[in-house]
């Protein structure tokens, strides 16, 4: 047991130092005191909460569509509170979304409770990922035609959002008639976006 305190506490250290290479901690107390406070000091570096900043361009995604609002998410707290709300794994994406390998895009109704989650892939325009509560789709749930009124504004505001902004779907999650750019050729789609986007030209596209 004291043997895994210690091993414990050395990786902490050393975790903690390539963050703050001038941090020091008092040895005095019991082990199981110095432990804890390294650990605690741990956590507080590695999953401090840090504003996630935006290009210009990406802002345009927040929007409110039929009383449901789209929102880039703020901060790494907030990813981590869409999962626990909507008992889906997005706080993990934590580092991808600080490294800009991937967007969060969550969705709220007019009770500001989360309705469904969009990832969206570092080229910017490609979905890879939209959830409902607890992972489920939208597909399913058209597939066994188990939808109300509210459903229904919910699906109509996801798909006007995704068609406003040119985004194009690359996922099961949806649909295929959800992405009226997937039924355009790629010249009239790439023509399209460039439009939007007022890009002379885009290197990649993920289709």
């Amino acid at each position: 047991y004291p043997y895994g305190m210690i091993q414990d506490m050395i990786i902490s250290y050393n975790e903690i130092k390539k963050y703050n290479k001038n941090y020091e901690i008092s040895f005095r107390g019991s082990l199981k005191d110095i432990h804890d406070k390294v650990s605690e000091d741990y956590r507080e570096i590695k999953y401090k909460n840090i504003e996630l900043e935006y290009e210009d361009d990406m802002l345009k995604l927040n929007d409110t569509i039929n009383e449901y609002t789209f929102t880039l998410a703020k901060d790494t707290k907030e990813l981590s509170t869409i999962g626990k709300e909507m008992r889906i794994c997005v706080g993990s994406y934590r580092e991808r979304a600080l490294s800009k390998s991937c967007y969060i895009v969550d969705v709220k109704d007019r009770n500001n409770k989360y309705k469904a989650c969009i990832e969206i892939r570092e080229d910017k325009i490609s979905i890879k990922q939209v959830k409902l509560f607890a992972n489920n789709r939208i597909s399913t749930y058209i597939k066994e035609n188990n939808l109300n009124e509210e459903d229904n504004n919910l699906y109509n505001a996801i798909k006007e959002w995704i068609n406003k902004n040119k985004l194009i779907s690359c996922t099961s999650d949806l649909p295929k008639e959800y992405n009226d750019l997937l039924l355009k050729t790629k010249k009239e789609f790439y023509d399209e976006y460039l439009e939007y986007w007022d890009l002379k030209e885009v290197s990649y596209f993920a289709w």
